[in-house]
């Protein structure tokens, strides 16, 4: 993932192991995790997910439903029933955290009402399939609202059913000007879109229903549009690497296109006082070095000497300590023992 320019993925269920969390932050892979995605649960169920990750770095942001417009949350719910408890458990993501945004996933562009019936969403997911193009998606969503969007899912299968047979060509064709026509329009040049999931990493052999999960089959349905060129939704197939992680041609048109890339943030650190780290393309401050990038923000490197050669101490502000409580602390020559 990471040596194709991978930088965020987004689960379709809640993602409670902080060890996994902690490998994809160690590769520079930010997660957005559906926090509530069955509406047969209550909403409050989002509080103990949020609360489980909610000061992992990794968390980018968090995410309610998924093209819940066409399935009713997976229960078949009203469309202003689904709006009901979506806002619910939007509300209770914020009442435990202010620090995350809410998304939600919808199938296309969400309707003015929809998205005024929900304010406590502060940016908008969309899976779209529309052949070889977005079309007009960005300018439809923008005129609707001035919230943030994103692409939620967007790509092709690699099953080709005109010819019924795998196309890898169609797939990598698809990806590479799905992929460059959300990065022409992306946020960090000043566009109107934050970035898209490209679905999908690997394929799912469990997606036909009627099938054998040991058995990559043609068929399975998804709703809204289609995929190009066949406009038929494979289910099994739309994995950029196969299910033993095999890259197919999409993977390296996907792995070429480079990411967006905003104005350099030349004295990032001159505006992360008390940060250990700052990121010199966004300007965002960090306390660890997730990314080979990040530029260090020390003021005293020698803190040690101040502090006896004993314990640990910090470069940002030169105090002591006799714990490293936090990870860019440096630990002197000789640790304390009580």
């Amino acid at each position: 993932m990471q040596e194709a320019g991978i930088n965020a993925v987004r689960t379709y269920g809640t993602l409670a192991d902080r060890s996994v969390l902690d490998k994809l932050w160690a590769k520079g892979i930010w997660v957005v995790p559906t926090v509530y995605a069955w509406g047969g649960s209550d909403p409050s169920v989002v509080v103990e997910a949020v609360n489980a990750v909610k000061d992992h770095p990794a968390i980018l942001m968090w995410s309610i439903g998924n093209e819940w417009n066409y399935n009713g949350i997976y229960v078949h719910l009203s469309k202003w029933e689904s709006v009901e408890k979506l806002n619910r458990a939007a509300q209770l993501i914020k009442e435990n955290d202010n620090e995350h945004p809410v998304a939600s996933i919808y199938g296309e562009v969400p309707e003015r009402d929809i998205i005024n019936a929900m304010p406590n969403v502060d940016l908008w997911g969309i899976n779209s399939y529309r052949g070889i193009s977005h079309g007009g998606l960005f300018n439809d969503y923008a005129r609707r609202t001035g919230k943030p969007m994103f692409m939620g899912e967007y790509g092709a299968d690699a099953f080709n059913a005109r010819i019924n047979a795998e196309d890898q060509g169609a797939q990598a064709y698809a990806t590479k000007e799905l992929t460059r026509e959300i990065v022409e329009r992306s946020a960090a040049v000043g566009g109107d879109v934050l970035g898209g999931f490209l679905f999908e990493f690997n394929d799912e052999w469990w997606k036909d229903g009627a099938g054998n999960n040991w058995v990559h089959e043609k068929g399975g349905i998804a709703p809204g549009g289609g995929p190009y060129p066949d406009k038929t939704f494979n289910e099994e197939w739309w994995g950029i690497v196969d299910i033993d992680r095999n890259p197919r041609a999409a993977y390296w048109e996907y792995r070429a296109i480079p990411n967006p890339m905003g104005p350099a943030h030349v004295d990032c650190c001159g505006s992360c006082e008390g940060h250990a780290y700052c990121s010199p393309q966004s300007g965002s401050c960090y306390e660890a070095k997730a990314k080979d990038y990040y530029e260090k923000c020390f003021a005293q490197d020698d803190c040690c000497s101040s502090c006896g050669g004993v314990g640990f101490c910090s470069p940002l502000s030169g105090t002591c300590y006799e714990s490293k409580a936090k990870g860019y602390y440096l630990t002197c020559e000789d640790v304390m023992k009580f």
